[in-house]
């Protein structure tokens, strides 16, 4: 999976799962995917959900 963000955002990478569930996990102090870039992609990715009605399946859990 090296690389992948060099061809895509989060959202667009996470979209590859739609229609099937989705659960996020992140850690308010991630270094690596700060919780504020996160939380975006996870609206972009619900955005992608609601196409196919399934804006449900998809879930961000942080902490």
């Amino acid at each position: 999976m090296s690389g992948l963000l060099d061809i895509g955002e989060m959202w667009t990478i996470g979209g590859l799962v739609v229609p099937r569930p989705l659960t996020i996990v992140a850690g308010r102090e991630d270094r690596l995917f700060p919780i504020d870039s996160t939380r975006r992609a996870y609206e972009e990715l619900v955005d992608l959900y609601e196409v196919v009605d399934g804006d449900d399946r998809c879930s961000l859990l942080h902490w």
